[in-house]
C-alpha cells in the first residue's frame, strides 16, 4: 500500500500503518492481527504528537465499547468536529424521548454505522493490544482510516476530510511521505529570507497589489486639523462605507452577471421599469439611490439622505446620466443598428390575417449579427455616459472592446472583472480625483481610487449593459452550433417560437390558465411550475424544461431524520431534487436486474463488451468474416411520445420494496491536474439494509457500481428514506401534471416526460426495455446479431439479409403500437431495401456510422467518427475560462479529452489491426492537438502563453491515456476473468503518436509555436526506435479530413 500516491498526502504529512504503530510502543501483534492492522492507517500533522507517553501504557481496564461512548461524549463536550460525533448530541435538560447510548448523557439523532463498525470483535483485540490510552488518543486526537479495495480508504475517526486543509504541514519533519517536500518549501523559505533588501520590498509591493481588497478606506484627518464630531446614523464622510462586502472584493474572482441576459420570459422592446435608471429622476433623491447602487454606501435605508464627501463631486455627472438616459431613442437607434427584416415586419403583430406562409429555416437565420449588436451597444454607451465618466478616450476603447469581448463569449463563458479592467488607466478619472483630494497619493490612495473605478465598471457591465441586450433581444444558444450564442429581435423570435410551437400545441401541450394552475398547486395535484424555454434546432424548435432552479414545490411526503440546524438546507427544493430519491432507486433496481433494460447500454465499455461477444462468435462460427449487414435506427421524439400510463405501471413494478434509503457521503480524490476534488454521491439501497458504512462502500465497489482508485469515502450519517407509496406518488404528480411556464402562458404537458427531468433518460430506457425484453430479443438478441440501443438510437448488425429485412419490418410496423415512431431521415442502411437502391443507404465505403463510432463491416474494426466535426467550428463545443487559474483549466480541459476516448474498442486487437489502433490513437490527440490550439489562442489573447507549461502539459496526456485505458481493462477482466481482451501497444508508442499528433497540426500555426515544436520534435528523436513499425504515412493519409476542422 503506497501511501504517497494517495489524497491522504495532501491533508497529512505523517501517515503510519496501525501494524507500525505498534511497532513503534514494541508490541508484537499476533499473525491474525497483523493483517488487519496493516490496512489501518493512522494520520496527523506536526501539530499532534504521534506517539505520547502515557503512565498507564497497555493497560485495559474498561472495554472497548465504554472507551468509544466516553470519547464520543468528550468530542461533544469540547464540540468538536469529528466523523465519531455525526448523529450524536448531548440530551438537552427536559427532553424526555431521547435514544440513549451508553453514555447517559449522548442522544443518537441518526444511527452512525462507522461507530457499529467499530464496536466489532476484532477491534476488541486491537484494543487488549493496545491498552485504553492509546486507543483514547487515536480516537480523539488523530485521524483513522481503512484501507479497502482498489487503494481506496473510509474514515473512521477524526476530523471529516472534507473540513480539513490541504498542506497543513509548516515544519520540516522527516517522519511522513512528504518530508521532502516539506524540506524544499522551508529551504526556498530561507533562500527568500536571505535575499537583498530590493527583492524584499518588491515582493511586499507586489503582496499590497494582490491583497488590495483587505485594505480598508478611510478618511484619515490631515495633520493639524481638529476632528469632526460624529454625525448621527447619516451617511458619514468616510469612504469606509463604499468598499463594504457588496463591492467587488478581488476582481480575480468577481465575476460579471452575464448569464441573467439570457433567456428573456418577455417579449416586449421595452426596458424594465423596475430598474434604477427608469426609477431616479434627475433630482437629488435620484441621484443618491443611482449613486448608492452602484457604490453601495448605504446598505440601510437612512433617516437622513446625504451623499458621502468622496462622492460629491461626481453629483453633476451622474445627473448627466440620468438625463441622457431620459433623452435616450432606444427603439429607434435599436431599429437603425439591428434593423428586422423586410418579410418580418408586422408578422408578429398580425399572425392571424397574416397570408403569407413563414419558413421555419429563413426565421432561424434571421438573428442579428454580433457586429450590429455591438455596435449598437457602442451608440447606446456612448450616449448615455458622459465623457468624463469615460476617464479618457483610450479608456472609452478599452471598455469597448471589453463590450466586444463580452458579447461574443459562449453561452457558459464567464468574464472577471480584471479582464474587462485590463489596460485601463484609473489616473485617467480625474472625476474621482476631486473627491480623494484631501488624502495624500500613496499607494492606498491609488487602492482607493481604483476601488471606486472597479465598482463603477462592473455596474456598467451587469446592471446595465444586461438590461438593455436583455430587453431588446432574445439571447439563446442553438442544438446545431451548440455552445455558440445568438442574438434575436424579439418580433423575431416571436416569430420563431410562434412557428415551432404550432406543431406541439394540441398534441404535446395544451394551455391552462392561472386559476386551474393555481387550483392544482392548492390541491397538491402537482409538485410545481417550472420554467420552459425553446432551442431552435436545424428543423423544429425543441421545448427545454427547467427543472434545476428553484420553484414553488409542494411539500412531498419524506420521512427522513432531521438533521441538524446546521444542515440544513437553505435553498428552495426544485423539482428535480424532489426526484433524485426515486431516479436513484430506480438506478440501483436497473443496476441489479439488466434485464429492466433490454439492449439499452449507458456506458462506453458496455458496447466495447457487446462488439467483442459478437466478434468472437463470428469468429467461433466462420473460418473468415462473413459478408455483415447493419441497420442504424432513430425513435422520433423519444421523450415526448413515452405512454404515461405505461411509463407508471412499469415504476410499480419495478420498485418492489417497501422503502429505500439514500446514502450520502462524500468522495475525494486527487483530480487529473494534481489538486484534490470533492464531490458529494448518493446511492438508493435497500430500506432494511443495515450494512455499516465500510462494509457498504466494499459491496458497491465490489459489484461496480462505485468505481475509482486511491480514493476516499467519508459518511454523511444522516440518511434520506422513501417509502414506495410517496415516492409512486410524487412521480404520478410529476408525469401526470407537469406544468410549465413558457412566458405569457402555462402549458400542460399531455404525453412523455419533460425534458430536462432528471426521470427522463431512465424512464425511456426502462419502457424501450421492456418492449425490447418481450418482444425482440428472443428473435434479434442471437449469436449471429449484434443489437444494442444508446437511449433512442438502434444499431443491428447481423450476417443474415433476410434476419436484417425482417428486423426492419418488423420495428417500422411495429413501433406505432408502443407510441413511438421512426425518424427515417436518420435511417441507415448499407444493403437495398425491395431490390431497389434505397435513399437510406449512407454507408461510407466498408465503414458504417453510429453514435460517433464507425464500424467496419468489412474488418470489423472500430474507430470514432471525428467527420461529424467537419464544417463546423470546435470551439462552439467548448468553454473558456477567464478567471483565475486559466492554465490549470486548460490542463484539465486535455486530459478530460484524452481520457474519456481511451476506450478498448479503438486500440483492442481481437478485431483491430495493429495499424488501425496506431491511427486511432494519433486521431485521439490530433483532436486534442485542435483544441489545445483552441485554448491556447483564447490564454495567449488574456494573460499570455507560457510553452514550458503547455509542454508539460502535452507530456502528461499519453501517461493519462495509458493509464485509463489500463483501468478500462482491469474493470473489463474483473468482471470477466479469462477474457482474452488486450492489445500491445507499449506507453513508449503512445508518448510518440501523441508527440508527432501534436507537431503534425503545430507546423500548420508556426507562429508562436516554434519553440514548443522544437521541444516535441527533441522528445521524438529520443523516442525514435520505439516508433520504427509505425506507418506515420499512412496514418496522416488517412487522417487528412482533420484539416477540415475549424479552429
Amino acid at each position: 500500500m503506497n501511501l504517497n500516491s494517495t489524497a491522504l498526502s495532501s491533508y497529512f504529512c505523517k501517515l503510519f500503518t496501525l501494524s507500525q504503530f505498534a511497532q513503534k510502543l514494541s508490541l508484537q501483534p499476533p499473525q491474525s492481527l497483523l493483517k488487519f492492522m496493516d490496512t489501518i492507517v493512522i494520520a496527523t500533522n506536526h501539530q499532534t504528537e504521534i506517539l505520547p507517553t502515557f503512565a498507564n501504557a497497555g493497560k485495559c481496564l474498561f472495554t472497548f465499547g465504554d472507551i468509544l461512548d466516553r470519547s464520543i461524549e468528550r468530542l461533544l463536550d469540547l464540540k468538536q468536529n469529528n466523523v465519531l460525533c455525526l448523529g450524536f448530541s448531548l440530551i438537552r435538560e427536559g427532553y424526555k424521548r431521547a435514544c440513549i447510548t451508553g453514555s447517559n448523557r449522548v442522544q443518537i439523532k441518526a444511527p452512525n454505522t462507522t461507530v457499529m463498525y467499530l464496536k466489532t470483535r476484532i477491534w476488541k483485540d486491537v484494543h487488549a493490544l493496545l491498552g485504553d490510552e492509546f486507543m483514547v488518543h487515536i480516537l480523539q486526537n488523530v485521524s483513522m482510516f481503512v484501507a479497502i479495495e482498489n487503494d481506496c480508504f473510509v474514515q473512521l475517526c477524526g476530523l471529516p476530510l472534507q473540513d480539513e486543509n490541504e498542506s497543513k504541514c509548516t515544519t520540516p519533519d522527516l517522519c511522513g511521505p512528504v518530508g521532502e517536500k516539506e524540506r524544499k518549501k522551508v529551504t526556498n523559505k530561507r533562500r527568500r529570507q536571505n535575499s537583498e533588501p530590493s527583492i524584499q520590498q518588491a515582493s511586499k509591493k507586489r503582496k499590497l497589489n494582490e491583497n488590495f481588497h483587505k485594505a480598508t478606506i478611510q478618511n484619515k484627518n490631515p495633520p493639524n486639523h481638529r476632528k469632526t464630531p460624529k454625525t448621527p446614523k447619516t451617511a458619514t464622510t468616510s469612504i469606509k462605507n463604499t468598499t463594504n462586502k457588496t463591492g467587488p472584493q478581488d476582481p480575480e474572482s468577481t465575476f460579471l452577471k452575464r448569464s441573467k441576459m439570457f433567456y428573456s420570459k418577455s417579449l416586449l422592446q421595452k426596458f424594465s421599469s423596475s430598474h434604477i435608471l427608469n426609477k431616479s429622476e434627475p433630482t437629488n433623491k435620484g441621484i443618491y439611490n443611482l449613486l448608492n447602487s452602484i457604490f453601495k454606501f448605504a446598505n440601510k435605508p437612512l433617516k437622513i439622505e446625504r451623499l458621502p464627501k468622496h462622492l460629491f463631486h461626481t453629483k453633476n455627472l451622474f445627473k448627466t446620466l440620468l438625463t441622457n438616459f431620459k433623452k435616450l431613442k432606444l427603439r429607434r437607434l435599436l431599429n437603425f443598428y439591428c434593423p428586422l427584416p423586410k418579410w418580418i415586419i408586422g408578422q408578429h403583430l398580425r399572425a392571424k390575417r397574416s397570408r403569407r406562409k413563414v419558413d421555419y429555416q429563413q426565421t432561424a437565420r434571421a438573428f442579428t449579427p454580433v457586429r450590429q449588436v455591438y455596435l449598437w451597444t457602442r451608440k447606446v454607451l456612448s450616449n448615455v455616459i458622459p465623457p468624463l465618466l469615460w476617464g479618457s478616450e483610450r479608456n472609452k476603447k478599452t471598455l469597448l472592446k471589453a463590450v466586444l469581448l463580452f458579447l461574443t463569449r459562449r453561452r457558459y463563458e464567464r468574464l472577471t472583472l480584471r479582464s474587462v479592467m485590463k489596460g485601463i488607466k484609473t489616473s485617467h478619472f480625474t472625476c474621482f480625483e476631486q473627491s480623494l483630494q484631501s488624502h495624500p497619493k500613496t499607494a492606498q490612495y491609488s487602492l482607493k481610487k481604483e476601488r471606486l473605478v472597479q465598482m463603477f465598471i462592473q455596474w456598467i457591465f451587469s446592471e446595465l449593459l444586461v438590461p438593455l441586450l436583455k430587453a431588446c433581444f432574445y439571447i439563446t444558444e442553438t442544438g446545431t452550433h451548440r455552445n455558440k450564442v445568438f442574438y434575436y429581435r424579439k418580433p423575431v423570435w416571436s416569430v420563431l417560437r410562434r412557428i415551432g410551437m404550432k406543431p406541439l400545441l394540441g398534441t404535446l401541450f395544451r394551455t391552462v390558465s392561472r386559476n386551474t394552475v393555481n387550483e392544482m398547486l392548492a390541491s397538491k395535484r402537482c409538485i410545481g411550475v417550472h420554467d420552459i424555454r425553446f432551442i431552435p434546432s436545424q428543423k423544429k424548435v425543441r421545448a427545454i424544461a427547467n427543472l434545476t432552479k428553484g420553484h414553488v414545490v409542494t411539500p412531498s411526503n419524506v420521512n427522513a431524520i432531521a438533521p441538524p440546524a446546521t444542515l440544513k438546507r437553505k435553498k428552495p427544493s426544485t423539482i428535480n431534487n424532489e426526484l433524485r430519491p426515486l431516479h436513484l432507486s430506480l438506478c440501483y433496481e436497473s443496476f441489479f436486474k439488466s434485464s429492466l433494460l433490454g439492449v439499452g447500454v449507458t456506458r462506453p465499455d458496455q458496447i466495447f463488451e457487446k462488439w467483442l461477444e459478437f466478434v468472437n462468435n463470428c469468429k467461433s462460427q466462420y473460418k473468415c468474416i462473413p459478408k455483415l449487414y447493419a441497420i442504424s435506427l432513430d425513435i422520433k421524439r423519444c421523450f415526448d411520445t413515452l405512454p404515461q400510463d405505461r411509463i407508471l405501471k412499469l415504476i410499480s413494478e419495478i420498485l418492489k420494496e417497501d422503502s429505500y434509503v439514500i446514502k450520502k457521503f462524500v468522495k475525494i480524490k486527487n483530480s487529473q491536474n494534481g489538486c484534490v476534488t470533492k464531490k458529494f454521491v448518493s446511492l438508493a439501497t435497500d430500506g432494511f439494509d443495515c450494512t455499516n458504512f465500510v462494509s457498504f462502500i466494499r459491496e458497491q465497489i465490489k459489484c461496480g457500481r462505485l468505481v475509482g482508485q486511491n480514493v476516499v469515502f467519508v459518511d454523511k450519517v444522516f440518511y434520506r428514506c422513501e417509502t414506495r407509496d410517496s415516492m409512486l406518488s410524487l412521480v404520478t404528480k410529476h408525469i401526470k401534471c407537469s406544468i410549465g411556464n413558457a412566458s405569457d402562458r402555462y402549458l400542460l404537458q399531455n404525453t412523455g416526460i419533460a425534458q430536462g427531468s432528471i426521470l427522463a433518460t431512465t424512464l425511456n430506457n426502462i419502457h424501450y426495455g421492456d418492449i425490447e425484453t418481450k418482444y425482440l430479443v428472443s428473435t434479434y438478441q442471437t449469436l449471429e446479431s449484434f443489437f444494442i440501443r444508446w437511449v433512442d438510437d438502434y444499431f443491428f448488425v447481423t450476417t443474415s439479409l433476410q434476419l436484417a429485412r425482417k428486423f426492419l419490418n418488423d420495428m417500422n410496423r411495429n413501433m406505432p403500437n408502443y407510441g413511438a415512431n421512426l425518424n427515417l431521415d436518420k435511417l441507415s442502411v448499407n444493403f437495398k431495401i425491395s431490390g431497389q437502391p434505397s435513399s437510406s443507404e449512407r454507408c461510407q465505403g466498408d465503414w458504417f456510422t453510429w453514435c460517433g463510432y464507425l464500424f467496419n463491416l468489412q474488418t470489423m474494426e472500430c474507430c470514432y467518427n471525428y467527420m461529424q466535426y467537419i464544417g463546423e467550428s470546435i470551439k462552439d463545443g467548448m468553454t473558456f475560462q477567464y478567471g483565475s487559474h486559466r492554465g490549470l483549466s486548460m490542463a484539465k480541459q486535455l486530459v478530460l479529452a484524452v481520457t474519456v476516448k481511451a476506450s478498448p474498442l479503438i486500440v483492442d486487437e481481437n478485431f483491430n489491426s495493429i495499424s488501425n489502433a496506431h491511427k486511432n490513437i494519433y486521431q485521439v490527440f490530433r483532436y486534442a492537438a485542435l483544441k489545445f490550439l483552441a485554448l491556447a489562442q483564447a490564454l495567449r489573447q488574456d494573460q499570455g502563453l507560457n510553452i514550458m507549461f503547455c509542454f508539460r502539459t502535452i507530456k502528461k496526456l499519453p501517461l493519462k491515456f495509458h493509464k485509463r485505458l489500463q483501468q478500462n481493462y482491469q474493470k473489463h477482466r474483473s468482471k470477466h476473468p479469462g477474457s482474452k481482451a488486450g492489445h500491445s501497444i507499449s506507453l513508449q508508442k503512445i508518448k510518440g503518436l501523441c508527440y508527432q499528433a501534436f507537431v503534425d497540426k503545430l507546423r500548420r500555426h508556426q507562429t508562436g509555436y516554434k519553440r514548443l515544436i522544437g521541444l516535441l520534435v527533441f522528445e521524438l528523436k529520443l523516442l525514435k526506435e520505439h516508433l520504427v513499425d509505425i506507418d506515420l504515412t499512412d496514418i496522416r493519409e488517412r487522417s487528412q479530413y482533420f484539416k477540415m476542422i475549424k479552429l
